[in-house]
């Protein structure tokens, strides 16, 4: 009788196993490759780090071999970099260079490794020779990044010489910051980072991370003078224009004056 119970219980779990799998299977009918990066990419601007670490490697499990391959590897090694798991993150980051299956996607592999060294630093408080060796160490990845010949990624390079002045910055190096600022905006007029530069020169001694979600790099650009006056004038003034058809209102309705004040 046991016998029987027990042969019983096993079959029951297997059959929830089955259920299981065949639900999951169910759920991702239909998914691409290019649904679970943007699911994780979207996780990991979120700070949902953790969510972001498992649709990823679900990616890889499902998709070995997607064309996002090299993509969705570096989304994870930040990912797990944001973490704080840095050995995974360096193993990843490592790998990808030994293999260098994409040159174009090499500067992209030294930013990250130049930012693991920039954190590692954070880790040595007060002690000036660990920090400094750190920071340069980060350096010596961000020049990589920015002078390798086999990539054409301007966005990776970009990054790369503005990452390079705030880290010197942080080394009490303004003046080669200041330099280095002003040749991303010259060298990178239109690129994101371009613009962060230009704000960082208003204070390069600043070595605080700058927000980049797009509500803030219109602020950048509104404080930099770089949205035409016309278009500024109608995001600053909305109850104005509301208030044009006076007609169908009562006479005694008075718009209420705009917030002209800059924000960033």
């Amino acid at each position: 009788m046991r016998y029987v119970t027990l042969i019983g219980m096993i079959s029951l779990a297997f059959l929830i196993m089955a259920c299981g799998s065949s639900k999951k299977a169910q759920d991702m009918e239909g998914v691409t490759a290019e649904d679970l990066y943007a699911k994780g990419s979207s996780e990991l601007t979120g700070g949902k780090y953790e969510e972001a670490v498992k649709t990823f490697n679900l990616l890889l499990d499902r998709f070995p071999a997607t064309d996002l391959h090299i993509d969705v590897q570096l989304k994870l090694a930040e990912a797990q970099g944001k973490l704080d798991n840095f050995e995974e993150q360096m193993d990843i980051l490592l790998r990808l260079l030994r293999e260098n299956i994409i040159p174009e996607r090499v500067p992209q592999i030294y930013n990250q490794l130049g930012k693991f060294y920039e954190r590692a630093a954070q880790f040595n408080p007060g002690t000036v020779t660990n920090d400094t060796m750190d920071y340069k160490k980060a350096i010596e990845y961000y020049n990589k990044a920015y002078n390798y010949k086999d990539s054409d990624d301007q966005n990776a390079k970009a990054e790369a010489l503005y990452r390079r002045a705030i880290t010197e910055a942080k080394l009490g190096q303004v003046n080669k910051a200041i330099e280095d600022y002003r040749t991303v905006t010259v060298k990178f007029p239109d690129n994101t980072f371009g613009l962060l530069a230009r704000i960082k020169l208003q204070n390069p001694e600043d070595t605080s991370e700058l927000a980049v979600d797009e509500a803030s790099l219109e602020g950048y650009r509104q404080q930099l003078g770089l949205v035409p006056a016309g278009e500024q004038e109608s995001m600053e003034s909305p109850a104005e224009e509301a208030a044009e058809p006076a007609d169908t209102l009562d006479e005694s309705f008075e718009p209420v004056p705009a917030d002209t004040s800059n924000q960033e």
